[in-house]
């Protein structure tokens, strides 16, 4: 099953008001811009002020995924930290 484009679930706000709108994805293939509809993925409350974000992006330049894997943190600004498999390149 694939999953929805990431977009749909934009803008993601937590408990505290504070709003997360998306972010530059770049291909860690060739190191192009990849564009918000090209993502698909998901994001999951894991508590009141944090979430995961699971995304892949497909890259037009050159035929690539990138893997995003952060979590997001919503204090009294937006904390992301990155997650071990972030951004590897897959051959479709």
């Amino acid at each position: 099953m694939q999953c929805p484009p990431l977009n749909y679930q934009l803008p993601y706000t937590f408990e505290n008001g504070l709003n997360f709108n998306g972010f530059n994805a770049q291909c860690s293939g060739c190191h192009q811009p990849i564009e918000l509809e090209q993502l698909r993925g998901s994001l999951s409350a894991i508590g009141l002020d944090r979430c995961l974000l699971s995304a892949r992006g497909y890259c037009d330049a050159c035929d690539g995924i990138t893997c995003y894997d952060f979590i997001l943190t919503a204090t009294d600004q937006l904390n992301v930290e990155p997650l071990p498999r972030q951004s590897t390149t897959q051959p479709l």
